[in-house]
């Protein structure tokens, strides 16, 4: 199965794999105004949203000022779905485009996404973060485990069967250090916070 079919409408509307009833409905403002004020966000910072889905964030942050975003997805569903409901361009919103990683940008999010790729698929994208990297830094927002060997901390982590990397935050950090990566702070905000079994967090590349 590719991630264009495994990551199809039965992954977003009424689950069996997820945790998703309907993905449409999914609220992102209170996220785009958390973000906005933690990193912070700036109306001229260019960001790149990995694995966005429908473009959800990127429209609830495009309300609020921060215009210059573009998103990629897996999900070809997704993709075409975000583009009729928020009025995304091809540009905007891509299936898939890792080309997207070697502009110049100053923020990427990759919120609850790195434990979906495989090995291979998350050794490139992070290869490819290592080598154009964004100026101000990577958020990052992953399920983990209470420690390294262990299932998710969390029920709703556990649930998704699309889950293949299960690791702790230490093996993350670790993992995101090898491509010359280092932990800047946690994020502790209302809609997005470090905890038990979610790893939150702003990463930037060490300059040497």
């Amino acid at each position: 199965m590719t991630s264009s079919e495994k990551f199809g409408k039965d992954y977003f509307m009424d689950s069996k794999v997820s945790n998703y009833r309907n993905y449409r409905e999914k609220k992102f403002d209170n996220l785009a105004d958390d973000l906005i004020e933690f990193l912070p966000l700036r109306p001229t910072d260019t960001v790149l949203d990995i694995g966005c889905a429908t473009g959800g964030l990127m429209f609830a942050l495009k309300c609020k000022g921060i215009s210059l975003i573009k998103g990629m997805d897996h999900s070809l569903w997704a993709v075409s779905e975000g583009r009729q409901m928020f009025g995304f361009n091809n540009n905007d919103l891509q299936y898939y485009s890792l080309n997207l990683l070697n502009d110049n940008k100053d923020w990427v999010l990759i919120l609850d996404v790195l434990e979906h790729m495989p090995n291979g698929e998350l050794e490139r994208v992070l290869k490819l973060l290592s080598d154009y990297p964004p100026s101000k830094g990577v958020v990052v927002r992953i399920p983990v485990s209470k420690s390294e060997g262990m299932d998710f901390a969390l029920e709703v982590s556990q649930n998704d069967k699309t889950h293949v990397q299960i690791h702790d935050k230490t093996w993350w950090a670790n993992k995101l250090g090898s491509f010359g990566f280092e932990e800047v702070r946690r994020i502790e905000m209302q809609s997005i916070y470090d905890s038990e079994g979610v790893f939150c967090a702003v990463f930037k590349k060490v300059q040497k």
